[in-house]
């Protein structure tokens, strides 16, 4: 028997017009401008039962590892993507246009200080900020970056920093808290053990 398509006119009839989005993926997927009160209240609902899903906590590399090969987690190429979690290591949300939620980070060309940092992606009492970065591990070796990143880290704590790079056939993680990368079901070395421990240190 085949199954009957579900659409949000056949479950509001009379109340949702033919010519809004059929159902809450197309809805999720529309430009939030373009759509009515309504249609904007219904798909804020929608992006909480998503979030709700998404909040997996990050207490690992490994965590964060499965969060960004579900595409949960963004690591830009050639940008750092700095997230903010909470306490308790949950991405953290933040309401925007009445109530949808929009994730707290912060994606820059270069590490910010910790002032602009704070100011654009605050973390509670007790936070912490994860720090992606999209590409090779050869950023390490940018003294820039990395006399940066040491500043910032004085006054704000950081749970680690992730390296993602996917544009060879199987990705390819490092996790500088780890010290190790990890290549499909293969563990691998850092390619650097002394910037390794510049960072780190």
């Amino acid at each position: 028997m085949p199954t009957k398509q579900v659409t949000l006119q056949s479950l509001f009839p009379g109340l949702w017009d033919a010519t809004k989005p059929d159902n809450l993926v197309e809805l999720v997927n529309t430009d939030y401008d373009s759509l009515d009160p309504q249609a904007r209240d219904l798909r804020a609902l929608a992006m909480q039962m998503v979030h709700a899903f998404e909040r997996k906590p990050v207490h690992t590399a490994k965590a964060a590892m499965e969060l960004l090969e579900a595409h949960h987690l963004s690591a830009p190429k050639g940008k750092w993507n700095i997230v903010a979690l909470g306490a308790d290591r949950e991405r953290m949300y933040e309401r925007v246009a009445g109530t949808n939620l929009r994730l707290v980070h912060m994606v820059t060309a270069t590490i910010p200080d910790a002032k602009t940092l704070s100011r654009k992606a605050p973390i509670p009492d007790g936070g912490t900020y994860l720090v992606l970065r999209g590409g090779s591990p050869d950023v390490l070796s940018n003294s820039n970056e990395l006399d940066a990143f040491k500043r910032l880290k004085q006054t704000t704590p950081i749970a680690d920093i992730l390296l993602w790079d996917d544009q060879a056939d199987v990705a390819t993680f490092w996790s500088i808290g780890a010290g190790a990368g990890q290549r499909g079901s293969a563990v691998v070395s850092f390619p650097d053990t002394d910037l390794l421990s510049q960072w780190r240190n």
